[in-house]
């Protein structure tokens, strides 16, 4: 390969990423892999079909890349080695470059999840963990729209419960905190009920459980979320009705057995709250189970449910 064939193939849209992922990988050429390098575009990391290119340059290549002067290109390249060192399961290298050019990483909040970005997250937030904090709330000063940071939630919990405090601290009054607290939170009961349990605590219980990160996060038992959100001082009907978030499946005489099933575990607890948060469900379920089961018996014997 000669550097004005190079040059041509550069411009070509069938030959270009082909030429790239070649010179990345496997070039050691220096004149030719910097008039590669140079050229590069955002797109051109984007279209590299594996992060295998990346992974097998030399550290001369790496340098280049790391330090290209479109922080976009940097740091996509970054991000893009990060995922190739996390999927090999190797050692992190000690790369200032590395860590210089994620930190100028932005991730789009309009997209579904990157699986490449989370990897590359999650070994940030596990390597550097002042360059993870600092990149989220970049992303939440910069939001102009709603986030519910799914791609963030698997790399929140590489950080220690400290650094989880320390960065909810900086984005609390964010309009997002809601989402943001179950993502820091990393399902913490401990963290959660601490968290909580601070006088000027800024969401409502009613905002924390309509966030759609706590809809569609990890399930806590009744019970655990109970004691967990007591500081809040929950009423009964602030919390039985998450017994149903994310239970729409099977039969619905079925569903309310189970719910009633916790529920009259709950009654019969010594805690006078969670005895009374037991009670409540049963006032509420019992009559929806005698209803449901009675329906479930039209359609055994007719072939049709009805109410």
């Amino acid at each position: 390969m000669t550097v004005p064939l190079a040059a041509e193939i550069l411009g070509d849209a069938g030959g270009r990423g082909a030429l790239i992922s070649s010179v990345i990988s496997e070039c050691r050429d220096a004149e030719l892999t910097s008039l590669v390098v140079d050229a590069l575009m955002v797109e051109d990391i984007q279209d590299l079909d594996s992060s295998y290119a990346i992974g097998h340059a030399s550290a001369s290549t790496r340098e280049a890349l790391f330090t290209h002067p479109d922080p976009r290109v940097r740091s996509s390249a970054a991000a893009l080695w990060a995922a190739e060192i996390s999927y090999s399961r190797q050692e992190m290298p000690d790369d200032p470059d590395w860590a210089r050019a994620m930190s100028d990483f932005v991730v789009p909040s309009d997209t579904m999840r990157e699986h490449m970005q989370s990897k590359a997250l999650e070994i940030l937030a596990k390597t550097k963990p002042e360059i993870y904090m600092d990149l989220l709330v970049e992303h939440v000063d910069a939001l102009e729209g709603y986030d519910d940071f799914d791609e963030w939630e698997e790399s929140a919990r590489e950080l220690s419960s400290a650094q989880r405090f320390d960065l909810w601290d900086r984005v609390r009054e964010s309009p997002m905190a809601k989402n943001l607290f179950w993502v820091i939170s990393a399902a913490d009961v401990d963290w959660i009920t601490t968290a909580v349990s601070d006088p000027d605590f800024p969401v409502s219980l009613s905002n924390l459980l309509l966030a759609t990160r706590f809809q569609f996060g990890k399930r806590y038992p009744l019970r655990v979320l109970a004691v967990m959100l007591r500081p809040l001082k929950w009423e009964p009907d602030d919390l039985l009705w998450t017994l149903e978030v994310g239970t729409y499946w099977g039969e619905e005489h079925e569903r309310l057995e189970r719910h009633l099933a916790v529920c009259r575990e709950l009654a019969v607890s010594p805690e006078p709250d969670l005895a009374r948060l037991g009670e409540r469900g049963i006032e509420i379920f019992e009559p929806r189970l005698a209803k449901a089961r009675m329906a479930a018996r039209r359609a055994a014997v007719r072939g049709a449910l009805g109410y």
